[in-house]
């Protein structure tokens, strides 16, 4: 991992991980560290869950060799399972994240096939490209630079391109767990999660807990089928993360292969461009978009990025080269 900037105190990590997790997410706002015990913090990982770690990494390692980069695996001992109970209240929204500077991912304990489509998803995120910095300014601190399209200022207080980012992890994620439920372990609870969704789907009986349609589900918590007369039974449902960013990243990977189908022979291709671009930090792959559309369209493109509406509709509307003429 690159390192920009300098300090004479890097963490160990993932030794310190957890005890830096702890005072960074349970301390904040939410209990003293007194309140806080790190034994009973996280999970043990089963058998099960090492599995879901390891298989993760063979399918993430085929996709390095696709874009034709050299295999790494992850340790699992950087993958902590944190207990629901534990898990931080303003990371209600997220089921997992990837923590950078301390080269360590976080999963929140769960249904196991949820487990491993989230540990699949932030694993692509710590083998894309990774740099770290010290910030400028009075107070230097250790924080993230790069991650894949991402790029945070040198003074820590803007991301760029992480819309489009976490688009790109969530696509290929999408794209690479159907090799996780070919699995013998896995799929065999993914089958009966895909029957339920299938039999649910026309079954006024049920009502779902996170949404109103089974639309982009990859799986649906356990339980009795079908329900007792006149009952009505509650599922938990998982489902594909960063809708809007997703389209709107479709959006521009469409626009690009209209206009430059001479240069890639599908829109798979377009696609394998961004992947590239992350997998390996060169970002240079990305002037075609400048090429395309005009200068400086990538700059505000990465300018938009915490105003989706505004964002969608200025890749919605771009023009070529060749239209604006």
């Amino acid at each position: 991992m690159r390192v920009v900037g300098k300090h004479p105190d890097i963490p160990d990590a993932p030794r310190r991980a957890l005890d830096i997790y702890a005072r960074r997410y349970k301390a904040s706002g939410e209990n003293t560290l007194e309140d806080i015990d790190l034994e009973t913090m996280e999970c043990e990982k089963n058998a099960e869950e090492i599995h879901a770690i390891e298989l993760a990494n063979i399918v993430t390692n085929r996709t390095l060799a696709h874009y034709g980069l050299p295999a790494f695996d992850i340790p699992t001992a950087n993958v902590r399972i944190i207990k629901a109970s534990e898990w931080p209240k303003f990371k209600r929204s997220s089921h997992a994240f990837f923590e950078q500077t301390m080269e360590t991912i976080f999963v929140e304990e769960s249904e196991l096939p949820s487990m491993a489509y989230q540990i699949l998803n932030e694993i692509f995120h710590f083998k894309f490209y990774n740099a770290r910095q010290f910030t400028t300014g009075p107070s230097v601190q250790n924080r993230l630079y790069r991650n894949g399209l991402t790029v945070l200022s040198r003074d820590g207080k803007t991301r760029k391109l992480n819309a489009v980012n976490e688009a790109l992890v969530e696509e290929l994620t999408i794209r690479y767990f159907p090799e996780i439920k070919r699995d013998a372990l896995l799929g065999s609870r993914m089958v009966d999660s895909d029957k339920l969704i299938a039999q649910m789907q026309s079954d006024p009986r049920y009502s779902l807990r996170s949404s109103d349609t089974f639309d982009e589900t990859y799986y649906v918590e356990s339980s009795e089928y079908p329900p007792e007369p006149g009952a009505l039974k509650t599922f938990g449902v998982w489902k594909y993360g960063y809708p809007k960013e997703r389209k709107i990243f479709n959006i521009l990977v469409s626009k690009l292969y209209e206009t430059n189908q001479k240069q890639f022979a599908s829109r798979d291709g377009v696609f394998d461009m961004f992947a590239k671009a992350a997998f390996t930090g060169d970002m240079s792959r990305l002037l075609i978009v400048d090429e395309t559309f005009g200068q400086f369209t990538l700059r505000k493109i990465a300018s938009l990025d915490k105003d989706l509406p505004a964002l969608e509709r200025f890749i919605a509307n771009l023009k070529s080269q060749e239209q604006k003429a």
